[in-house]
């Protein structure tokens, strides 16, 4: 009985690292021909070890992974987005146990922003210092800041003057918690990641001063599990 056990846990054992064999080392145009992708994805090349994403606007979203089994069988490796105004570059984690980027670092420019449908379009680029966004466990990770000087953001007819504005990530035991201020540190929004996968997002009275769409009157508390 025992040697029977043994032989299907070998057996299931070595079908799932044929499987994960197959899909670390299979060219991406097949992995991804039966998903719908994201529309601003316009192709992919390569392996999930090694390859890149044409995006929209121009953009290309490169890895160079390698295989690992430590903490858990996975992958991690180095992540570069690159466009005429935008260069990022960061280190990816995607085990069973913890997913997410490390140390992304450089520019982000405003034409990013037409990969997001609805956005606003701003003439200013983001510096990004040291952003670490991670799921480990049963926790949330965040660390680093994004900084955007002040200009001017439209979106059709609408023309708003945005201040400096400053995000600062952090992590509070399990928590990971933002908080957007302006260049005289006046807190405009806030919001936390809960390790029970819960966010939690406070918009303070201030940021309706240059986003009209928000009420004047009181902060607007959200919450919502995912």
């Amino acid at each position: 009985m025992l040697r029977a056990l043994m032989m299907v846990l070998i057996a299931c054992v070595t079908f799932a690292v044929l499987t994960g064999a197959v899909l670390l080392y299979a060219p991406l145009s097949i992995v991804t021909r039966s998903l719908d992708l994201p529309p601003q994805v316009e192709a992919v090349y390569g392996t999930l070890l090694k390859g890149r994403a044409d995006l929209a606007g121009g953009y290309v979203l490169s890895w160079d992974n390698a295989p690992s089994l430590a903490p858990w069988p996975g992958l991690g490796g180095a992540l570069l987005l690159e466009g005429e105004d935008t260069r990022l570059t960061g280190d990816l984690r995607a085990f069973p146990t913890e997913m997410g980027v490390q140390k992304l670092d450089g520019r982000a420019g405003p034409g990013l922003a037409t990969l997001i449908p609805g956005a606003y379009e701003c003439a200013m680029s983001a510096r990004i210092s040291g952003v670490t966004l991670l799921w480990s466990g049963n926790a949330a990770q965040a660390l680093g800041a994004v900084t955007l000087p002040a200009g001017e953001c439209r979106r059709a007819a609408r023309v708003v003057s945005v201040p400096t504005l400053n995000l600062e990530l952090a992590t509070r035991g399990s928590d990971a918690v933002a908080v957007l201020t302006d260049g005289d540190a006046t807190r405009l929004a806030s919001a936390t990641v809960t390790g029970e996968m819960r966010a939690e997002v406070r918009v303070e009275p201030a940021l309706a001063r240059f986003v009209p769409a928000l009420p004047k009157g009181g902060p607007i508390t959200l919450q919502y599990q995912f």
